[in-house]
């Protein structure tokens, strides 16, 4: 979701109820649409993927130990990250800006 937000506009268009399926799945589906961002907030595509992909690789863990080896405390803050938060709190902006301390743009 980070990356795509990174990428495209995205708007829910309306959600699919289980009983447009057949079988019916126990969960609802929603049509989305993206459009291509015109200007992207500037970073590195790679080292920002790195950073997301870390970030969600562990799961129920606040975020400072999702990143450490990656990112210091020090740095998590700099970011404007509260490092006792979950991975799935934090912004687009804020990953952008951790993705900036390792690799500026």
């Amino acid at each position: 979701s980070v990356m795509l937000q990174w990428r495209y506009d995205m708007r829910l268009m309306f959600i699919v109820p289980p009983t447009a399926f057949e079988p019916p799945p126990q969960v609802e589906s929603a049509i989305v649409r993206m459009i291509p961002v015109q200007s992207k907030l500037a970073c590195d595509g790679p080292t920002l993927q790195a950073g997301v992909m870390k970030a969600f690789s562990q799961r129920r863990k606040v975020i400072r130990n999702c990143l450490a080896g990656m990112f210091t405390e020090a740095q998590i803050i700099d970011a404007g990250i509260d490092p006792q938060s979950r991975p799935e709190t934090v912004g687009l902006a804020q990953y952008v800006a951790l993705s900036n301390l390792l690799k500026p743009v």
